[in-house]
């Protein structure tokens, strides 16, 4: 029983840690490649990551606020047009 218990929290966590390096590699996207931020905006990326920022533990969170925040200082009406 201990052992299935402490393969479940493992599963878990590993599932978290890929979530969270995922949402770091969707980031980079975001910083690196203009056409990822426009497709991000093309298909709700932005819902699709306040989702998981309301329903996901602190290490999803952390990565998802960067990914957030990166999509935003990219986007177009953030830009300041002399």
């Amino acid at each position: 029983m201990a052992t299935m218990m402490w393969s479940l929290e493992r599963s878990d966590w590993d599932s978290v840690k890929v979530v969270e390096l995922a949402l770091r590699v969707l980031e980079g996207c975001f910083l690196l490649h203009p056409q990822s931020t426009a497709l991000a905006h093309q298909h709700n990326a932005i819902q699709v990551l306040m989702n998981i920022l309301s329903t996901r533990g602190v290490l999803e969170q952390g990565a998802c606020l960067d990914a957030l925040i990166s999509l935003m200082v990219d986007s177009s009406s953030n830009q300041m047009v002399p």
